[in-house]
């Protein structure tokens, strides 16, 4: 164990790790209009908790499930519809599909039809709750801690890939470390180099070839 595996995990690294909205093209019962209104939330959240790296690379999602558990039509006039929701919120690995982090929340939204009552508990989702708050700060912390126990591995996965021909998967496997896991990234960098020197070998045989 190397010092610097033994120190925690800062703020400054936490806000290192870039986390992108994403909402699945359909969830149960959601209506279509409130698809754009739950991807504002998520950014917001990412916004309000800190966000860092590159735009160039999305690895990593905060992403969302909703789950109708109520709905009731409250005697007007005029009648309103009353939605209780179950908001399940996730931050993951886009690519392999690994959870980092999870949390539900339950919002409560009121409005003259479904999809105003839906809308409306859905802006019940607020940033700085302190649930959603610690929720990103552990989700953070875990995919830090995924890449200080498996770096080996993903340079090993990458040189093998680089074996078998496929650079850019390679490449981008290395380039998915984040900034803020130090002693990997610097490893990872540093395993770039000579498989980006193999594509360039690979690409001039071929273009000799021709």
């Amino acid at each position: 164990l190397s010092l610097h595996d033994a120190l925690p995990i800062s703020s400054k690294d936490e806000n290192r790790i870039m986390l992108t909205s994403w909402v699945p093209p359909t969830i149960d019962g959601m209506p279509t209009s409130a698809r754009k209104m739950l991807t504002n939330r998520l950014k917001q959240v990412v916004t309000k908790n800190g966000l860092g790296g590159s735009p160039f690379n999305t690895r990593f999602i905060i992403s969302a499930n909703v789950t109708v558990m109520t709905k009731d039509i409250l005697p007007g006039p005029p009648p309103m519809h009353a939605y209780n929701l179950d908001v399940t919120l996730y931050i993951g690995d886009g690519f392999e599909g690994t959870v980092f982090a999870s949390t539900t929340i339950s919002v409560k939204g009121v409005g003259t039809n479904e999809n105003k009552a839906y809308i409306s508990g859905l802006k019940n989702i607020k940033p700085n709750n302190p649930e959603i708050q610690a929720f990103v700060k552990t989700g953070k912390e875990k995919i830090i801690q995924y890449y200080k126990d498996n770096c080996d591995l993903i340079i090993k996965k990458a040189n093998s890939l680089a074996d078998q021909g496929e650079f850019k998967h390679a490449i981008f496997l290395l380039t998915a470390v984040p900034s803020a896991c130090e002693e990997c990234y610097v490893k990872a960098m540093n395993a770039i180099k000579p498989i980006y020197q193999k594509q360039i070998d690979e690409d001039c045989k071929d273009r000799k070839s021709v």
